[in-house]
């Protein structure tokens, strides 16, 4: 994947900067798609697939659906990570499932590495989520806005300074309180934030 910055206006910076950093993510971590040599040629390499999973994040887009239409009415950005057509939305679920199953971790290690917040000041905080009433994991938890729940609490410790940067995330069963997660605090430590 080759950016060309002549396709991306000057308020694009910071997306251009993330896209540079996928480019490095995916050298340093040996990722890519494999290919068998049955069947047709990969149209799409692994960067194309999180570049587009970055755009559908920053422009608030929720379906896959909607994501390929998307991609596909903005000619700047197929331009910019050198795609002709978006791919179809059954891929990027496929390829969602595999990364989350397996890089999503280093992809989110080397990212903050490599944007690197120049921030001492972090928050940890967390957001409850609900779960199916078949779930025999999850636990009865409390929430402001929820009341009792049943279901799990996603942790985040992340920068508060000009941008918001997860930097670290849990998830634990909805009883367990923010204090009691001290691997985010560990994970604080190993990126040198305390």
């Amino acid at each position: 994947m080759t950016i060309t910055t002549n396709f991306i206006k000057t308020q694009k910076q910071k997306f251009l900067k993330i896209l540079m950093t996928i480019e490095k993510v995916i050298k340093a971590l040996g990722l890519k798609i494999k290919s068998s040599r049955r069947g047709r040629p990969k149209k799409f390499k692994l960067s194309h697939i999180i570049a587009c999973f970055v755009y559908k994040v920053k422009n608030k887009i929720n379906s896959f659906r909607e994501l390929e239409y998307k991609i596909n009415e903005d000619e700047e950005f197929k331009k910019a990570i050198g795609i002709e057509k978006s791919p179809d939305h059954t891929y990027f679920s496929k390829w969602a499932k595999v990364i989350e199953e397996e890089y999503i971790e280093g992809i989110a290690r080397i990212l903050v590495r490599e944007i690197d917040p120049q921030t001492k000041v972090c928050a940890i905080d967390s957001t409850p989520l609900r779960s199916s009433r078949g779930d025999k994991e999850a636990e009865v938890g409390v929430c402001v806005s929820l009341g009792f729940y049943n279901g799990y609490k996603l942790h985040v410790l992340a920068t508060v300074e000009s941008e918001v940067i997860p930097i670290v995330w849990w998830l634990t069963c909805a009883n367990i309180h923010d204090s009691k997660v001290v691997e985010l605090l560990y994970e604080a430590k190993i990126f040198g934030l305390m």
